[in-house]
């Protein structure tokens, strides 16, 4: 598989990358949910982000093999 028209080999680098941003988005909008009073949302979030680092770390060690 290629990387979006580079020409250079796509080993998972990018899918890795954005499950990291994923996460990161589900982390502000978790903190944004706290602000909000939504407890539940921010649970949600929080789990959601862990989920989706989880999976990228799984996927980069996959790559590296």
């Amino acid at each position: 598989m290629e990387d979006c028209g580079t020409g250079q080999p796509d080993d998972g680098r990018h899918a890795v990358r954005v499950l990291r941003k994923a996460a990161l988005c589900a982390e502000v909008a978790g903190v944004a949910a706290v602000l909000m009073g939504r407890q539940e949302a921010a649970t949600c979030a929080g789990v959601l982000s862990v989920v989706l680092r989880c999976v990228a770390e799984c996927w980069e060690g996959a790559a590296r093999l």
